[in-house]
């Protein structure tokens, strides 16, 4: 089966107001014993469209400078790339998947273009949720999680491709502790709801 992680950086929280200035994915084959298999990657900065309303913190947080995004390619492209990705997949796996769906979703809505057929997914967030109500973790946030799994960054952390690789490492060592539940966007996990944890 193919899993595809995937993660997005934006300029805010606010769907409506900001928007996804770089995507990450990773392509996984994985046997039916979960031995993982051959990888692709995928990463691509993204022309922001209105700067302007961006969030100054989220900008400080994901690294966003107008230098670094000068060869950003137009969001069509990459929402085309995607598409592609997430329909060849079996499942999605993501930290908060919930939050760069309703981004991505937004994004293929304003440029008029044909949103993907969505397989299930998998959350790390979800799963690590299940151990803070089980009292093996305090929080779900990434970056803790990572810190607990002894999981390393390979680059700057809070760039789409660097926690696309965090997740897929975080998601092996979870699923020793926790069992995957698969989850689908008709009703989809939503850590904002829980008081616990509302955090990326």
């Amino acid at each position: 089966m193919i899993l595809t992680f995937v993660d997005t950086e934006t300029t805010g929280l606010d769907v409506m107001q900001h928007e996804v200035i770089e995507l990450g994915m990773l392509k996984v084959e994985v046997d039916r014993n979960w031995n993982y298999g051959q990888i692709e990657c995928y990463e691509a900065k993204i022309k922001p469209r209105f700067i302007k309303r961006a969030s100054p913190q989220a900008l400080k947080i994901n690294g966003y400078t107008s230098d670094k995004w000068k060869k950003a390619i137009k969001p069509d492209i990459a929402l085309q790339k995607f598409k592609s990705w997430v329909e060849s997949s079996d499942y999605l796996v993501g930290q908060n998947l919930i939050f760069d769906y309703n981004f991505l979703n937004q994004m293929f809505d304003r440029h008029g273009l044909e949103r993907p057929k969505y397989p299930k997914y998998y959350d790390t967030k979800h799963m690590a949720q299940a151990l803070v109500s089980e009292g093996k973790l305090k929080r779900t946030a990434l970056d803790y999680l990572c810190e607990s799994y002894k999981i390393p960054s390979m680059g700057r952390s809070h760039t789409a491709l660097v926690d696309v690789f965090r997740t897929f490492e975080l998601f092996k060592k979870m699923q020793l502790d926790s069992k995957p539940t698969l989850l689908n966007f008709v009703k989809p996990y939503n850590p904002f709801e829980d008081k616990n944890d509302g955090t990326t």
